[in-house]
Order: C-alpha cells, then structure tokens, then sequence
C-alpha cells in the first residue's frame, strides 16, 4: 500500500481557517459536507 496525496479530496482552506479560529467543529462539518456533496 502507497500513500498518494490527494489536497484535491481535503477540507478548503478557508474553512480549516475558521475552525481553527473558533473551534467550532458543526460549523467545519456542515460547510465541508457542503463541498462534499455539491
């Protein structure tokens, strides 16, 4: 088994940015699910 960097499949970068300000993890779910499913 080989590891593959994917960024493409990771959370954007705003939003990392903002969990990481307030910590809220509902709010870094529902806005990467957004992403996910769209």
């Amino acid at each position: 088994m080989a590891y593959l960097h994917a960024p493409a499949l990771g959370c954007p970068k705003p939003i990392r940015n903002q969990y990481k300000l307030d910590g809220n993890w509902q709010t870094y779910t529902r806005e990467f699910l957004k992403i996910l499913l769209n």
